[in-house]
Order: structure tokens, then sequence, then C-alpha cells
């Protein structure tokens, strides 16, 4: 520690001279008892490495996972008490937050090193050591159910049974009268074994903990973060949420915690997370990027990436390459080991799949909880995708969180969550405002001589809103009402005139003080939304570098932006950004979102696409919908390719309002194959009809045609499908004549009033693919050919159906296995069946190996845009 933090910690008050001093005399003292425990230089101090640290002893077993058992012995043991119990500093409100923090973490650690010793005494058959362990740990935290039960285990295997009945019974008492709960169904279910002699007396054996990514706690327990969050408030208030919190099973259930803005959600769930192991997945939804697919989740997945764990764990993973394609849909950086992007096409549930299985891998090592925060913004890919997760989740092999505001009705969060809760997958905690009773108790922390003005106070005016009283309290210190030591100057308090009444007055108060350089910043970084790079915000003020880096340090200090990772940074609060974004006129608003966009051109030139759908957004309404357009089709294209169809839907009409003639015509095809992939066919039908009664252009009417056949042919309106068909069955374009031919040929055998006729255009497809080389040529040919077996189905003929069927399998067995996916699938599906009626009694094979390769390669159902399998 340099000497100079040193003199600033303890003797703020006296001149650097007398502090030094004083120092000299204290190290003279110290060393005169204890001798030479110092190590130090002329600009720093430190404990020498032979001295005895408890805090270093108990860091190092936490940190070293497998450390000897004999290590564990001497870190619990060191553990005597809180860290400085009955340390001190007066007037430094940042060092009792940060020893608040520090505290904190070591009561975790020694938990964590009682666990791991426990088990190590328990799987010896050492029960009576493990027992002592964990009764002392259960003085730390008597509320930890899973050391309740650890304890109860080990008792009962020393012989003790009445013992560990007594233990349950003392923990419900406990329970009942603090938290008003019983112990879970796991304890009591134990409770039940253990009087009636029908616990497992096997061994014990619990695994040791892997290493661990630790992500959140990480980020919550760095210096850097406890100096940023020093105005933070203490934890008051959601004993019982925070109870809720930790019962939790996790498993098939999503926790959802609800509250209005600054109720105190995010940090609710912090506190739970600090005391949770394993791999601690983040990802925020933000209002402006709501129109991305997935973004909460790719921010979660590239924070995993990031850390430098993740390629030890990414090792230990027992996962099948096409789950590691799917995951790299969203985080390329994951799958460093494996081979580029899958060839097959984009399946919504193909990708559902692959990310359950990749979770599912995570958590046979370690432990998984994912957080997402602000889920009112989050989109319709990532609601989807978190409801087929719980579906799926395996019994408390992984964690799901969120926190959302109230939810809006008939909004798509509204729809998950009346599903989840209908099927027993959801389990909520609402937050309400503080209780007076609360607010006096932190009141007390603050202001332990004058807690009743205060809180009085407090409560007039914030509400009970965590997040405004955090505000009124800075504002007292600020104005001197409140002072470091805790004392209240009742005189200025009673004379203030102006009592803030409400947090945006405060906003605004901070605000007007703002320099004309540091507003543009916060103009800029509003519209950009929550989180910011320096150089994007940078470019977008139109400031230069230190006049930005002066700016930034402004907004620090008057507590409106807070540093995040890197070079990146975010506004303190999602109110701020809203009272920002009201106070600027509409002229300049269209602006800075023309100015921002323009920003992240400059600045990503050579990453552009990954931020196409965030840049046209800004184009779009900065009324540059020109500009806007390529950004919009390019970012439909990545929509397309994660399958996300409505996001894919909301970037085409995005595209289309900013083009004219044959691009626009353009858009609306894909706008349409979008909308029908999406399953609106009405909503498909009207816009591809749209392009033929506008499109002068034969390329732009006859993809429209196509397209619009396809949702004919799903709806079996056969004879319309037909006529479209047939307008463009003479294309000059080989791919989409191919395609008329295929259409009309399907219809005619859906119809089966003239199976000769659709014979005999599925062949001239079938002849015309031969002299052609498309890319997906053998898919085609699968397909054509699929088809010609459906037909000899239908006329009887079971010889030359199944021989086109197993041309069908010989087709998709050759290409590989990513291309021809479906038809391999299909292809069994159908020649298992007619084998079957036949009496070959190779049909089961088939059957079988169908199923095997939709199981295994995440094909659990067709592709709307293919004819589905169909048996005569």
């Amino acid at each position: 520690m340099a000497r100079d933090h040193v003199l600033n910690l303890l003797w703020p008050d006296l001149e650097r001279s007398a502090a030094q001093q004083t120092l000299r005399s204290t190290l003279h003292s110290i060393r005169k008892t204890l001798g030479p425990v110092f190590s130090s230089g002329d600009e720093t101090l430190a404990l020498d490495d032979t001295v005895f640290v408890d805090a270093r002893v108990l860091k190092r077993a936490v940190e070293e996972a497998y450390s000897a058992t004999s290590s564990l012995v001497v870190a619990f043991d060191a553990y005597q008490g809180d860290f400085l119990l009955d340390f001190l500093i007066d007037n430094n409100e940042g060092f009792a937050h940060w020893l608040d923090a520090e505290r904190e973490y070591f009561r975790q650690a020694a938990l964590r090193v009682a666990t791991l010793l426990a088990r190590r005494f328990s799987l010896e058959g050492s029960f009576d050591l493990a027992s002592n362990v964990l009764d002392r740990a259960l003085t730390i935290d008597p509320f930890r159910e899973e050391l309740q039960r650890e304890l109860m285990l080990a008792l009962y295997r020393n012989g003790d049974r009445a013992a560990a009945v007594r233990r349950y019974e003392q923990f419900r008492t406990l329970l009942e009268a603090e938290l008003g709960v019983p112990p879970t169904a796991e304890s009591s279910a134990l409770y039940d074994a253990i009087i009636t002699d029908s616990v497992d007396t096997r061994p014990f054996i619990a695994k040791e903990p892997a290493h661990t990514v630790r992500s959140v706690t990480e980020r919550i327990y760095a210096p850097d973060a406890v100096l940023v969050d020093s105005h933070s408030l203490p934890f008051v208030g959601r004993e019982r949420e925070l109870a809720a919190l930790r019962f939790w099973r996790g498993g098939a259930r999503l926790l959802l915690v609800e509250g209005e803005p600054g109720i105190g959600k995010s940090r609710l769930v912090t506190e739970f997370l600090t005391t949770k192991d394993g791999v601690l997945l983040v990802g925020t939804a933000y209002e402006l990027e709501q129109h991305l697919p997935y973004q909460p989740l790719v921010a979660a997945l590239r924070q995993l990436a990031a850390h430098p764990a993740w390629p030890a764990l990414r090792r230990q993973l027992d996962l099948a390459p096409l789950w590691w394609h799917e995951v790299a849909r969203l985080a390329p950086e994951l799958d460093g080991q494996s081979s580029p992007a899958s060839a097959l096409p984009a399946d919504e549930t193909r990708l559902w799949e692959g990310l359950r299985q990749f979770f599912s891998a995570l958590a046979r090592h370690s432990t998984v909880t994912l957080f997402l925060d602000d889920l009112q913004w989050a989109d319709a890919a990532t609601l989807a995708l978190l409801g087929y997760l719980l579906r799926h989740a395996e019994e408390r092999a992984n964690a799901f969180i969120a926190a959302t505001r109230a939810v809006e009705t008939r909004s798509a969060l509204a729809t998950l969550l009346a599903s989840l809760e209908r099927d027993g997958h959801l389990e909520r905690v609402v937050l309400e405002r503080l209780s007076p009773l609360a607010t006096h108790a932190l009141a007390q922390q603050l202001s332990p001589v004058f807690a009743w003005p205060l809180a009085d106070w407090l409560e007039r005016s914030g509400e009970g809103s965590p997040y405004m009283i955090a505000e009124l309290v800075q504002h007292a210190r600020d104005q001197r009402l409140l002072r470091a030591d805790g004392t209240l100057d009742l005189t200025a308090f009673a004379a203030t005139p102006v009592v803030p009444q409400t947090i945006v007055g405060l906003i605004r108060t901070r605000i007007a003080q703002l320099s004309p350089d540091a507003r543009r910043v916060l103009d800029a970084a509003a519209v950009i939304g929550r989180e910011f790079e320096f150089e994007v915000v940078t470019e977008a003020a139109l400031l230069n570098d230190e006049q930005a880096v002066d700016a930034l340090e402004e907004l620090h200090r008057l507590r409106l932006v807070r540093p995040a990772d890197g070079l990146r940074y975010s506004l303190d609060h999602s109110l701020t950004l809203e009272v920002v974004q009201r106070e600027l006129s509409a002229p300049r608003l269209r602006l800075l979102h023309r100015r921002v966009a323009e920003a992240m051109e400059a600045v990503h030139r050579h990453t552009i696409e990954s931020l196409a759908g965030t840049i046209a957004f800004h184009f779009a309404v900065g009324g540059a919908t020109e500009r806007s357009a390529h950004y919009a089709l390019l970012a439909g294209r990545q929509a397309i390719a994660l399958a996300a169809w409505r996001e894919a839907i909301g970037f085409y009409q995005l595209a289309i309002e900013g083009l004219v003639g044959s691009g626009r015509h353009l858009a609306q095809v894909l706008l349409g194959e979008a909308q029908f992939n999406a399953g609106e066919l009405a909503a498909a039908e009207v816009t591809l009809r749209a392009v033929l009664a506008e499109a002068a252009a034969n390329e732009q009417r006859n993809a429209a045609r196509l397209a619009l056949a396809r949702v004919m042919l799903v709806q079996t309106r056969l004879a319309e499908a037909v006529q479209l068909a047939r307008a463009v069955e003479g294309a000059q374009n080989s791919s989409t004549a191919i395609g008329a031919r295929f259409i009309i040929g399907t219809a005619l055998s859906l119809e089966g009033d003239d199976l000769d006729q659709a014979e005999s255009e599925l062949q001239a497809a079938a002849a015309a693919l031969a002299d052609t080389e498309l890319v997906d040529n053998v898919t085609l040919q699968a397909q054509v050919v699929f088809e010609l077996g459906n037909i000899a189905a239908q006329r009887g003929d079971l010889v030359t159906a199944v021989q086109r069927y197993h041309t069908v399998l010989a087709l998709g067995d050759a290409a590989s296995d990513d291309v021809a996916l479906e038809w391999r699938i299909l292809g069994r599906n159908n020649l298992a069946y007619h084998l079957y009626l036949l009496g070959d009694p190779t049909a089961a094979n088939y059957l079988n190996e169908g199923m095997q390769i939709a199981i295994t390669r995440g094909r659990s159902r067709s592709n709307p845009t293919s004819s589905q399998p169909r048996v005569s």
C-alpha cells in the first residue's frame, strides 16, 4: 500500500509532516512490540510475506479449488469473526462501504471453505469432524439450508440420529420465527428419511467443485467497483425477499423479481448472486435494442467468452459439433475450437435446443445461473427462447432469474409469463416500496443520533423508493445537511427552502450544473442508450478526446455516469436516461440520432455488420430513412440467419420505408418470406400481392409469385398455387423455373386428380436440376424425388415409392450432414412406413435411424417452406 494512502486514510486532518511523523512513531512501536513484520520501501508499506495473515490464507484457500485438506483446516480456523472486527475510521464513508463488502466476502469465503472441508471429512468417513465444521459454519449463517442438511446427514451417519432430528427441529423453529416460512421439501424429505431410518447408507460422495467462473461476484468485489458505488446505501428492508431467493430451488422455474423503476430489483439479485458459486451469466435488455434478436443473451455469452477461466472450461465441455455451431450463431467467440458456421439453414427450434444442450453441458461441471435484467425490454426471440429453456430444463441443473418492471397486458412478456405460471414454471418475488420501519433502519445506520428526523424526511420525500432515497441522501450530503460523521445539521435542515419532492427534480438539478461539453456528452449518451462507448459518444457529441474525457469526468463526479469495462460507460440509472431524453427537443433528438448512427459507422467501420440493426434504428429515428434502409436489409439477413422471423419482419419493414423502385419490391418479397416463416400467412399474402400490383420488372414479380405460391400451397389453396407457379414456369432464372415446376407438381400431387401431370412436372424439375449447378442442388433433388415417391405411394405402387425413398436417403447421406439433413430424416420416415405396409421387418430400423438423427441433430420439426412428410 502506498504510504500516502495510509496517511490520508488514518490521519486526514493532520498536516503531511505531522502525519508522516505519526506514521514513523507508530511503525517504530509496532516493530518494537512485534519485530520485523513490515516489508517497506520509500513509497510503500506492506506486511512481510512471512507474517501469518488470516485473510490471505482464507482467500488463497477459496481461489485454489483443490487445496489440501490441511490447508482448508488452517484457513477455516483462521476465520475468527468479521474482517477487521471493531476497526473503524471516523468520517470515512468510502472506507466503511469497502469494509462492509470485504466482510461479506470473507463470511462467504469461510462458508465455502467449511463446505469443502466437511465434504472431505465425510468422504473419509470422519463424520464427527464434518459435524464440528458444519456446526461452526452455521454460527456464521444459520439460514444456509444446504449446510443444515449436510449437518443432519453427518450427525446421522455418525450414529447420532437424535441429534440429527433435533437439528432439523431447531432449524424449522428458526425459520418460522424469523422468516415465517417452513423448510424446503428437500430438507423435510431428509428429516422423514432420518426418523424412519431410510437414509442411503452408502458412503457419502460429493464432487469437488470445479474451477468456477464468478463474473458477477468478481465485479462486485473489485476495488474499483467499491469506489464507484461508494454512495450506494446499506442493504436494508429486503430480508424476507432475500430469504425467498435463497430458498428458491432453481431448475425449471423462472425466478422473476418484479417492481417499479428504482425499487431495487437489480440490487436484490446482486446481493443474492454474491453467495452463488459456479458460472454466473448476466445479460441486460435495453429499450433501444429490443429490435435486436437475442441481444441480452448474446451479451451474457460474450461475457463468459471473455472470462480468463473460459478456455479451460471450454475444453472440459462434452458438446456435439452441431450444438457448438448453434451456440456460435449467437456468440462465435465461445466456439474457439469448432469449425466454421453450420451450413444448415437457420432453424429456431434447433438453435434453442443448441442453447439448452450448451447450458446442460455447463451444468455437468458447475452450477449455472442466468440473470436477465430489465426483461420488459427483451425482444420476442429472447422471450421465446427463455420459455423453451425453462420447459426443457433439467431439475436443478440451471437457474434462471429475471427482473422486470410492471408487465404490460397483451405484451409478449405477459403472454410468456401467463404460460409459465400456468405450467408451474414461474416463481414471483414482488418488491414493494420500503416500509417506514425499513426507512428508519436505514436512517439509523446513516445517522444514529438523528435517525428520527432523517427518517421522517426520507419517508416524506423519498416515498419508500430506494433509488429516490439514495439520491436524497446524496443531496443532503452535497448540501452538507448530513455530515460525513452522521450528524445532521438541524438548523440548516429546517431552513432549507426547497425539499426536492421527486427524483426528476434532483436529476434536473444536477443536469443544470453541467458545462456545455458535459451536457453534449450526456445528451448523446442518452440517445445511444444506457451503455455507450467513449469513441462513439465523443464522435456524436462533436468533441475531441480531451474535451470528452473532461466531460465524462465531470459527469462521473456528479454521479450521472459510471465507468464500465474498458472504454465503456453507463448512465447511472434508467430514470436518468428518461429525464434527459424528455429534455431534448424533437429536432435535436432527430439530429442526435443521425450523429450517433454516423459515429457508429465511423468507429466500427471494420465490424459494422454487428451493429447493422442499431445503426438502422438510429438513422430511421433521425429521419434518414434512405441511409437506414441498407443497414435494415443487412440486419434482416442476420435475423433470418438466427431464425428470428419477427425481428426480421421489423427490419424489412424499416428498409421498405427508405427504398423505392426495384429495391423496395425486393425488400417486400423478403418481408413476405419472413412473414411466411413466422406463420403470418395473411400478412405475407397482402405483402406479396402488393409487389405484384406495383412492380414492373419481371424479376421482382416472379420472386413475389413464387413466394406467394408457397403461401397458397401451405394453406392448400392448390389451384391458386398452380396458377401463380404457371406464370413463372418459363422464367429465365433456372432456380425460379425449377421452383415453379416443383410447386406445380406438389400441388397437383396433393390435389390427387392428375397424378400423371404432377409426376411430369416433377420429372421436368428433376431433369432441369441435373443440368444445373445450383448451390443447394442436392437438397432440391432430394425434395423432388421425395415428392415423386409420394405420388407413387398414392397410386398404390409401394415398390416404386420405396425405391424412390431409398434414392432420397442416398442423396441425403452422400451430401454433408448439414445440407441435406431434412431429407435424411423425412426419407427414413416415409421409407419406414411404406416398408411396414409391405411387411418388410427392416422398417423399424429406418424409423429408429430417422428418430435418432432428428434427436441428435436437433431437427424436432420440419421447415415450413418444405413440403411436409405425408403417408398414403
